[in-house]
């Protein structure tokens, strides 16, 4: 990237040079001032873009730290899946032999 410093230089070389007229030079001067304020607005945004970055990271930190803490993975949960999975089917056997006790007993 050139610094400001350096197109000023080259400007005057240029100029020494007897290339540059005095209304090309104040020309050039206004577009070099543009092109400062346009460098300056570029790194304070990429400031916030910096800063907006390291705040994504911070919120997915915090996230993950989250979901390590609170929730449960799925090896260690396979084994209660098992056991609500086993009691339902019980009680599900349960109730449909209770059912059908009472429809055949009650055809008779």
């Amino acid at each position: 990237m050139v610094s400001y410093n350096e197109v000023g230089a080259g400007l005057f070389q240029l100029m020494s040079m007897s290339i540059l007229t005095m209304d090309n030079y104040d020309d050039l001067k206004a577009e070099l001032k543009d092109i400062q304020r346009s460098i300056n607005t570029m790194n304070i945004t990429a400031a916030r873009m910096e800063e907006q970055v390291s705040n994504l990271t911070y919120t997915v930190k915090v996230i993950k730290e989250s979901l390590d803490e609170d929730f449960v993975t799925q090896e260690s949960f396979s084994p209660i899946k098992n056991f609500v999975y086993g009691t339902v089917a019980i009680i599900a056997a349960g109730f449909l032999g209770a059912v059908l006790t009472v429809v055949h007993w009650g055809s008779k």
